[in-house]
């Protein structure tokens, strides 16, 4: 089987973690008050 490509120095993949990272805690902020991430938007 063919071995995946790593992901480590994609620049795609960096920007999704960076988003996530600071997402996570803004998540939690939306979920006490009710909203969804898209209402929030």
């Amino acid at each position: 089987m063919k071995q995946l490509p790593s992901t480590q120095r994609s620049l795609p993949i960096a920007l999704i973690r960076a988003r996530e990272n600071v997402m996570s805690p803004i998540r939690q902020m939306l979920s006490e008050s009710g909203l969804t991430e898209q209402q929030w938007r």
